[in-house]
């Protein structure tokens, strides 16, 4: 049983009903048919939207190498010593914490809080472990590129101006680099 329309009063009416209930009416429309969707159509759509969004990014692609390109070889190796310099850091830092974690009463307690590069080549952490008492405690090191590693805890004078001088402005975030590299 569908419903159609009467064609007087536009009601809702029966298709077996003899009249409409409430205008009387014995002539109705039928119900207008929906809409067919056309999958084709968005079938061509969605193909030309993934084709465009492939064409800007090749065009993006095509500016970075232009721009790559365009670079003079003198700026390409300062990029590239300005990785070097960065991947070093990143390394001091690491050795740093893993040489810290191995130092500390309870190893499987200390929580690296930040780890981040410095000014002057240096790496910053901060970290949480336990001390002898089984309390957990904050701490803080800067490891020096001379293969020196400052405690707030034991050098504290020589901690507070290294820290001061490398690690107050901050610098690239490398505790991802560094979780990982303690996992290992």
């Amino acid at each position: 049983m569908a419903l159609i329309t009467c064609t007087e009063c536009n009601a809702q009416v029966s298709d077996q009903a003899r009249a409409c209930p409430q205008c009387g009416a014995t002539k109705f429309k039928p119900r207008p048919p929906k809409p067919k969707t056309n999958w084709k159509l968005i079938a061509v759509l969605s193909f030309l939207g993934i084709i465009a969004v492939g064409i800007m990014f090749n065009q993006q692609n095509e500016q970075r190498a232009a721009a790559e390109t365009a670079k003079t070889p003198e700026q390409r190796a300062k990029e590239a010593k300005a990785k070097s310099e960065e991947l070093q850091q990143q390394t001091l830092t690491a050795n740093a914490v893993k040489i810290l974690k191995t130092s500390m009463k309870d190893p499987t307690a200390f929580t690296l809080t930040s780890a981040y590069g410095g000014a002057n080549g240096a790496g910053c952490i901060t970290y949480r472990a336990k001390n002898s008492f089984g309390a957990t405690f904050p701490g803080s090191a800067v490891a020096l590129k001379s293969d020196k590693i400052l405690i707030e805890e034991k050098d504290r004078n020589r901690f507070v101006d290294a820290w001061n001088i490398a690690c107050a402005n901050g610098g690239p975030d490398f505790k991802v680099i560094v979780d990982l590299v303690l996992r290992e």
